[in-house]
């Protein structure tokens, strides 16, 4: 029987190495030990600051059940 594919294989969370700004906001600053939502889009890494990650994980959960319901219609 062959595994589940994830579709989430490129999104983490990290802890950041040095102290840097969101992806999304310029305003919003990942601080040195901080945990952080990291998206990989080919070779490019994209990292979000607790917050702004929250808000794409619960986007990302509402779009994920939207599927699931048209799926199992």
């Amino acid at each position: 029987m062959a595994r589940n594919k994830s579709i989430l294989k490129n999104t983490s969370v990290s802890v950041a190495q040095r102290k840097h700004n969101c992806r999304r906001s310029k305003k919003h600053h990942i601080l040195a030990g901080e945990p952080r939502l990291t998206i990989k889009e080919g070779r490019s890494v994209q990292h979000y600051c607790k917050e702004c990650g929250a808000t794409s994980l619960n986007t990302a959960i509402s779009l994920v059940e939207q599927l699931k319901n048209e799926l199992l219609k």
